[in-house]
């Protein structure tokens, strides 16, 4: 209903202001009017859009500049070049002295692996 209110007055109102006095319709009288204003109107907004687009980007990099902490260049692997050989040369000597993945197992992890394996069956 609200949509048929407004499609009527729309039409009304396009209707009136097409009117033609004098040679000239009652928009263009409104328009020669009002024209200043609206063009002083629309630079101001102009230049306060510019200049809060401006404010609001500076202060949001700043913002973001600010809570990112910065980063050093830095090594975040586990594996770097001593720990590599020293994890290298362990598991070496678990090889060369005949010991099993097994013997590294703790009670309950053996358990565990006994009941999965009779699980699987």
């Amino acid at each position: 209903m609200i949509i048929v209110r407004l499609m009527f007055y729309f039409c009304l109102s396009y209707f009136v202001l097409s009117l033609d006095f004098g040679g000239r319709t009652v928009f263009d009288r409104i328009d020669t009017r009002v024209s200043p204003y609206t063009e002083m109107a629309q630079t101001y907004l102009v230049k306060r859009s510019k200049k809060a687009w401006a404010f609001l980007k500076d202060a949001s990099l700043n913002l973001i500049g600010q809570r990112i902490p910065e980063q050093k260049d830095r090594v975040s692997s586990g594996l770097s070049s001593p720990e590599r050989q020293a994890s290298t040369t362990s598991h070496s000597a678990l090889v060369n002295s005949n010991a099993t993945p097994e013997d590294t197992y703790t009670l309950e992890e053996r358990m565990l692996l006994k009941k999965i394996l009779n699980e699987s069956r």
